[in-house]
Parts: structure tokens; sequence; C-alpha cells
């Protein structure tokens, strides 16, 4: 038989369209989930039945939409895009702005309603519900596919983080954002690592932003199933939200029911003032003669003269290093995570923690410091440095997160 002509080429223009159309597009984001979740499915079945079978649906594209001429799938409703403002922001930095206005509303999410058979959990005054039988999953090693590991290990590995595993392989983390809560037009919310994604609004009570991404990760073509959720309550805190592995499910609306359960208490409205922060007075923010200067746009950093500074990085002794934190996908810090600050002008506030890093493979107790310049612009430009865990690394790091400028 003659397979359809749709391609995993149309997909991708679509959700590359999705980012940059300068009108609201004809997109149901829950049409292409259904199509996503289902093709998972069918690509799943097909493996298990046998090589030959797999190949031959493959080769011929029929798989892409389910539409395997001997065993059709009931057909999707028809697209549509809320044409009302519900789920658009309505108050806040973002209650005008352009972008907003251009992104399509996704249907169906039900504000504040836990299907039956759901589990509430909470994290920083952010409440969300999983079908139950989800489990809590301890802090590990990022159990994701590469890419989402490049993303979002920092997140992962957060002690705040809320971490649930569904069925085959269906994530879902959580946690307090500083970025998030930063997010202004000038600052606006970005893709990341994960090559296309549709983006969407969706309602939530008590919000002034909230926005879905649902990304595409390439494996035998493209597959809608991941999301990434930025929240943030009005005047409050920001979060965010990852779902991944959604595929494996068997209930096609998971997503859509899943953004209704999300719900802001009085704690996300009363986030921690940066002045509560205790200064670090133990700083020296003076820089040693002969330091070496690393540059990110205009903000510096110094590190010893003996260091090596090479493509953005700053290495000491092995395996002491620096980087800016773009490097390695990191999360800022909220301001309940931050230890220390510093006042440096030019920059609203300087965050500084430091902990004992849990991923490292070495056979010495080392110290992962953090340093958090917050603009005004709302952007967070992050340091990390790592040092032996001893009175020399401790007084080095005082020095080094000391030495943080901010050019005018």
């Amino acid at each position: 038989m003659t397979s359809p002509s749709h391609s995993d080429d149309d997909l991708i223009g679509l959700l590359r369209a999705s980012a940059g159309q300068a009108e609201p597009l004809d997109l149901d984001a829950r049409v292409l989930a259904r199509a996503a979740m289902r093709r998972g499915r069918t690509r799943r079945a097909l493996q298990a039945g046998g090589g030959v079978l797999a190949a031959a649906a493959v080769a011929g594209g029929a798989w892409l939409y389910g539409t395997h001429g001997t065993t059709p799938l009931p057909a999707d409703p028809a697209p549509s895009v809320s044409p009302t403002p519900a789920g658009r922001p309505t108050a806040g930095p973002f209650a005008d702005d352009p972008t907003m206005a251009r992104l399509p509303v996704l249907d169906g999410v039900r504000p504040g309603v836990v299907p039956e058979g759901w589990v509430p959990h909470e994290v920083s005054g952010l409440r969300l519900a999983v079908p139950d039988g989800w489990s809590e999953v301890p802090k590990e090693a990022y159990p994701g596919d590469a890419v989402q590991a490049d993303r979002y290990t920092g997140l992962w590995r957060q002690d705040e983080t809320m971490r649930l595993a569904g069925p085959g392989g269906a994530r879902v983390i959580a946690a307090e954002s500083a970025r998030v809560a930063s997010l202004s037009p000038d600052n606006p919310p970005r893709g990341h690592l994960l090559r296309e994604q549709a983006r969407v609004l969706f309602p939530v009570t008590g919000s002034d932003l909230a926005v879905a991404s649902l990304q595409g990760r390439f494996y035998d073509g493209m597959a809608l199933d991941s999301a990434e959720i930025q929240l943030r309550a009005a005047d409050g805190r920001g979060y965010v939200v990852v779902a991944t592995g959604l595929d494996a499910l068997e209930d096609p609306d998971t997503l859509v029911k899943l953004l209704g359960t999300l719900t802001l208490t009085h704690e996300a409205h009363r986030p921690m003032p940066v002045t509560d922060v205790p200064l670090w007075e133990a700083a020296d923010q003076g820089i040693s003669e002969g330091w070496q200067t690393l540059r990110e746009g205009n903000i510096t950093v110094a590190v010893p003269e003996a260091w090596t500074i090479s493509d953005g990085r700053a290495y000491g002794p092995t395996p002491e290093f620096l980087s800016f934190g773009r490097l390695f996908a990191v999360e800022p810090m909220s301001t309940a995570q931050a230890q220390h600050r510093l006042e440096t002008p030019g920059a609203e506030a300087v965050l500084v923690s430091s902990d004992a890093p849990d991923h490292l493979q070495v056979d010495q107790p080392m110290i992962r410091g953090q340093v958090d310049i917050r603009l005004p612009s709302g952007e967070i430009v992050t340091i990390v440095i790592t040092l032996r865990d001893d009175e020399d690394g401790a007084t080095l790091f005082r020095q080094m997160a000391g030495t943080v400028r901010v050019d005018p």
C-alpha cells in the first residue's frame, strides 16, 4: 500500500515555526503529543514484533502517525488553539509582551483539578500530582539519556528537587528556579539543549508566567515525549518542572492533566528577600597581584597566576578548576539556597554557596562552590569553582569569589 506523504521534516518544520511565527499558529499541542505517544507505542510494538516487520514499517514511513493499513488508530480531534485570553499573562512583566501574544494556548488544561487516582506532591510552594503508583527517586546519577542529562543534571541533584518515577521510564522532576523567577521581556524564557520544541501557554491560577516547551528527541525520527515547564507565581517564586518519557504511558492526556494539577500555595507568593542572605564578611574582595582574569560578557573573575586559562575555563592543580556555569548547564541557586551574599557594584546581588560534590570521580575530598551574579536586567550569570576541601581550598574559594566584577 502507499504510505502517507507526512514525514519527520513536516513535523520538525511545524515545531520550528511555532517558536518564530509572527502570528498565532493553527497548532494543537495535544494533537502533537497524542501522535508522538502513539508513535512511541507503535515503534516499541514493531520492534518487539520482529526486525523484518519493523524495518518494513520504518522504511515505508507509515509508523509516523500510527496509520498502518491493517490496524488503523482513532483519528485525532481537529487541531485548535484557544482564542480566549485564558492562560495568557494578564499581570506582571509579560502582560503586554508581544512574544507571549504570539504563543498558542494549550486547550484542555483544567487548572487546579487533580484526576481521580492521582497523588499530590509539594516542593517549595508548588503542588503537582502524578498517577498513583509513581515513586520518589533518591538523588543519584541522572537516569535520563545523554541529551537530557546535559540539561537537567544540575536540577536533578539539588537537595530540594522533587524526583518522581513512573512506569516505562516516565519521570517528573520539579524544583524552585531562580532563573525563572528572574524572567522578564528583556530576559525571556529560552529553549535549551533539546533541538526542537513547540512552546505553548497554559492557565495556572495565581501565576504571571506559565509556559510549556514540548520538546523533541531524535531517535528513529522525531518524538514529542517530554516537556519543560517554566512557571512563576505573581510577584513570587519561579519553578521548573520537567516531564520526560511520557510516550511510555497509556494515557495520551497525561501531560495535559499534569499541567492542570500545578497549583501555587501561599509559600509560592512569599519569596525570601535577597537581603535575608547574610553578607560574607570573611570574603576578601581585593585581587591579588599577578592574578589572571577570566571574562564572560561584562563579568570578570580572577584566578591565581599559576592557573591555566583555556576555552573559557581556568585550571589549577588537578582536579581544581573554575568555569562559567553555562558550560555545565548549572542551575542558579534560589535565595533560600544561598549561604552568603557579596555586595558588588553593577550587580543586584552576588550569591555564594558551597558543598561537597557527589558527582566527581576523585580520590580526595573536594568542595564545589557556586557564585551567582544577579544583574539588573534579570539575567543570572553563574560561576562554578571546584577546589580541594581543606583550609587552603576554603581560603582560595573566598578569594576567588571576591574577585567577581561587573563592568559598566
